[in-house]
């Protein structure tokens, strides 16, 4: 399977970045472009860990880097605004929980747990940082969304809060926007409806702005 990336605006052609034969999800850039994190799950589908792929080499020694290689699931991989910590979700313990990890983008191919904090409490997935770094976002097993206050320099996490509950059970396709007032989450297609169960994949841009309208 290839990770690829084109142009928002649809100009270009797609490009090619890497490509192996393990399944690969969620691919976010560091706030500079020089990176991109992925989780990589193994052809078996049994563990996935946190790759990191240097964008700013050429093509030839394009390859992935560990950031996060355990034997359990690690996934949901978001960067701080500032690049420094980077929030994911882990299977380590008895369940799914939202930790966040410090990334150093001179050593970005560290394989280690090392100022690894905990930052959901009783299970959460698919974190989203909002735009100034002082708070985080993820879904409860409940369905609630949760926001965490976070200290931008120590990334010390304050105590989970409830926002409201998902209308859909599909967490990983959700956004917030930059000043953490906005939600976009996918709602399911009601049933009886004549949409077609498959769909072409659209990316909308400066969504925030048709809220306005």
């Amino acid at each position: 399977m290839g990770l690829n990336q084109m142009s928002a605006n649809g100009a270009g052609q797609e490009e090619l970045l890497y490509q192996s034969s393990d399944p690969k999800f969620l691919p976010v850039p560091t706030p500079d472009g020089k990176f991109i994190l992925f989780e990589n799950v193994s052809a078996e589908g049994n563990s996935g860990d946190l790759l990191l792929l240097p964008m700013n080499v050429s093509a030839a020694d394009r390859k992935p880097a560990p950031l996060l290689q355990t034997r359990f699931v690690e996934g949901g991989g978001r960067f701080s605004p500032d690049g420094r910590w980077v929030a994911f979700n882990s299977n380590q313990s008895s369940q799914f929980e939202v930790y966040t990890l410090p990334f150093d983008e001179s050593n970005p191919g560290a394989s280690s747990s090392a100022g690894q904090r905990l930052i959901s409490k009783g299970g959460g997935s698919m974190p989203h940082w909002r735009g100034d770094g002082k708070q985080l976002f993820y879904f409860a097993p409940d369905g609630y969304l949760m926001a965490v206050d976070i200290n931008a320099a120590s990334g010390q996490p304050g105590t989970p809060q409830r926002l409201f509950k998902s209308p859909s059970a599909d967490f990983a396709t959700w956004d917030v926007s930059a000043d953490g007032s906005k939600f976009l989450v996918a709602s399911p297609v009601a049933s009886g409806s004549s949409t077609p169960a498959s769909q072409p994949f659209h990316a909308i841009v400066n969504w925030t702005d048709l809220l306005k309208r």
